[in-house]
This record gives C-alpha cells, structure tokens and sequence, in this order.
C-alpha cells in the first residue's frame, strides 16, 4: 500500500471513530431513564444516521488499505481514544464539547502559522534558486518570490540553506506530509534572502531530531555552498530541492 493510500485510509478511520463515539454517546442518552419518547425518538434517529457515516467512512479505510488492513493495527488504540472523547462531547456539551472546540480553533490556527503555511517539501527535484556568470565578476542570484539580486565577485561561497518539518504518520491530516523549503542565502555575514521563515524553523523545531517517529516531529536542515567563480561566463548554476534523491535536499546542476 502506498504512502497516499495510507494516508487517506488513516484519515478514514479516525473519522471512523468520531462517529462511532458520537453514536456511543446516543446509546447512552437512549438508555437514560430521564428521557421524554420524543427526544428518545430523534436521538434514535440520529444515532442510525451517524452509524451508516460510520461504516461508510469504515469501509472506506478498508478500502483504501486495500490488501494491507494490517498497516492500520497501530491506530486502534488512539481512534478508542477519540471515540471515548466523540462520546463525552455528546453527553457533556458544556464540559467537554465547548472546551474542545476552543482548544481546537486555537490548535488550528497555531497549525496553520508554524506548519500549514509552508509549501510541501518536494519529493521529486523542484527549483529553488538560480545563479547566473553574467562575466566581468558580476553574478545575478534569482529565486522564486524576491527580487534578482546582482553581487560581484569578491571570493566568498554562497550557502544555501533548507529545511523540511514532518509529523508523524499517525496524526491525523497533517502526518506523513513534509512542508518547509528554502530558509536562506547568505554570503559570508551577509543574509541575501531571508526565504521561507529561516529564523522561524530556527527558534520552533531545531530542537527536534531528523528522523521521525510515529508521534513525532522531525525536522531535517539541509546546507550547500556555491562558489560563483567556478561557474563559467554565460552559464546558470540551478539549485533543486527534493527530499526522495540519493542526494536529498540540496542538489546543484
């Protein structure tokens, strides 16, 4: 099973379980005993509503598992856990439900400033910058989204920097999938391009390791160094971002 069909397969089951909780939480308000035959008539009616979206979205993930059900064993656990806490939101409104959905308007916009705003890290070679002998010791460095900028040559290496960020394969939506790219340019002392949240990556995720875990957040820098001098007169040195190469990261052609 590929990484795609994974991925939509996980997000299936985890929708899945929210509604398996919330009819869990019908179930409950069902059997009370202090429940009017009206309410306990639309309850029942809601509850075979979410169940059909629920082995609807079930069948999904299976489907998309395809020969490989197996690969979602590792999910069980923490789709209980959202089921349990579908279920307490529908029995406990105030408590529960209010307090989630505030927790989660914040959660999204935090997700969206420190990680969704980024582009996806490209798996395959992406240009990212451009550097171009215009003769006489005068080079122009181009990259996507800032102005050319035009240097002499005076014998200092341009380096290049990236970076990538990816949560675990287990979160829901956003896990599996890197976002990041070119995070800067300098010369020397000299920053060129602050491209892409550079201090950003820095100050937030330098403190988390390369290599993901299945809960975890990884984030992988990438560095290269350029000497413009050795790039003929005429000639474009482009510089590639890809993450599935030998030579990942940052490639010069």
């Amino acid at each position: 099973m590929g990484f795609e069909r994974f991925y939509a397969a996980r997000d299936a089951l985890y929708l899945a379980a929210l509604l398996a909780g919330l009819v869990l939480g019908c179930v409950c308000r069902i059997c009370g005993f202090r429940i009017v035959p009206a309410r306990r008539k639309r309850l029942i009616t809601a509850g075979l509503c979410l169940l059909s979206a629920a082995v609807a979205a079930l069948a999904s993930a299976l489907v998309f598992a395809g020969d490989s059900p197996w690969s979602l064993k590792p999910l069980v656990l923490p789709c209980c856990g959202a089921a349990g806490i579908a279920a307490l939101a529908f029995l406990f409104p105030r408590a529960v439900a209010v307090p989630l959905v505030l927790l989660g308007g914040l959660f999204t916009v935090w997700l969206g400033y420190s990680f969704l705003r980024f582009p996806p890290f490209p798996l395959e070679e992406t240009p990212a910058a451009a550097v171009s002998n215009r003769g006489a010791g005068v080079f122009a460095l181009n990259a996507p989204g800032y102005e050319k900028i035009r240097i002499q040559d005076n014998g200092q290496p341009l380096d290049f920097f990236a970076a990538s960020v990816r949560y675990g394969e287990r979160f829901p939506l956003i896990g599996g999938i890197a976002r990041g790219g070119l995070s800067a340019i300098r010369r020397g002392e000299t920053l060129l391009i602050p491209a892409g949240g550079a201090a950003f990556f820095e100050r937030h995720y330098a403190r988390f390791p390369p290599e993901p875990g299945p809960w975890a957040v990884s984030c992988r820098r990438y560095e290269a160094r350029l000497d413009p001098a050795a790039i003929p007169p005429g000639m474009v040195k482009t510089l590639f971002l890809a993450e599935n190469s030998e030579a990942a990261g940052l490639i010069f052609h």
